[in-house]
């Protein structure tokens, strides 16, 4: 013979009474307010993060470096500037010029390799001048680069890209970029790109530097494995 249990037929949560498998209601205990606030400010500076990484991602996409996860990775190091904002309150936080320059040098553009893990090179800016050179001085060449099996031509690019990183407006306002050329002694050379910073306190200047492998035939150059092994970092922000 069926036996009602309690006076509720159903199991959940409904307008704020929680009914258990026998019946019985209880009230369901209500969110801490201070959770609730700071969940909000999370989501809301996460969102910030989000869009002003898109548009250091579509600074940077000049350099063609194939990253799949560099999405998130940028978008939780913009976080982590977001973090040392100490001027405005909590949910309102944002990357500004001074968190930028803390955080974003020394980012490696690609997951699969390091710019120091590629050769034996080094990029720096000093004065004004975004360089590219072997390490101890001197002259690149080809045997001073881990070339991929299949590649025939390594390439240098430089680029310097100028952003308005203020959420309001988020824009790319200038990118140059700068390509290495081979010469007949078989040298790698980059001229020195100007660096220079811009007295607007909501723009930043991105310095960075790729290098990408490519293979001949027929007389064209074509990305090696779709650029899988093409890797860049970026140098400085002033």
């Amino acid at each position: 013979m069926p036996v009602q249990t309690g006076l509720f037929q159903f199991r959940g949560t409904m307008g704020g009474v929680t009914v258990d498998r026998n019946g019985i209601a209880k009230m369901a205990p209500q969110p801490r307010q201070i959770t609730a606030d700071r969940t909000k400010e999370n989501n809301k500076e996460f969102g910030i993060a989000a869009k002003q990484a898109r548009v250091i991602r579509s600074a940077l996409a000049p350099l063609q470096i194939a990253s799949r996860l560099l999405p998130s990775r940028l978008t939780k190091q913009v976080r982590e500037g977001i973090s040392l904002d100490n001027s405005n309150a909590r949910g309102k936080r944002i990357l500004s010029k001074r968190e930028a320059t803390i955080v974003l040098p020394g980012f490696q553009i690609s997951e699969v390799g390091t710019l120091e893990s590629i050769g034996n090179l080094i990029a720096t800016v000093i004065n004004g001048q975004l360089t590219v050179q072997k390490v101890g001085g001197g002259s690149l060449t080809k045997p001073d680069f881990r070339v991929p099996e299949g590649a025939t031509d390594i390439q240098i690019a430089a680029l310097v890209a100028k952003i308005n990183i203020n959420p309001s407006v988020l824009q790319v306002l200038d990118i140059q970029t700068t390509l290495s050329t081979e010469n007949q002694n078989g040298e790698i050379v980059l001229p020195p790109v100007p660096v220079v910073s811009n007295q607007n306190a909501d723009v930043i200047t991105i310095a960075a530097v790729a290098v990408r492998f490519f293979q001949e035939v027929n007389g064209l150059l074509y990305p090696l494995n779709n650029r899988a092994f093409d890797v860049g970092k970026i140098i400085a922000v002033v």
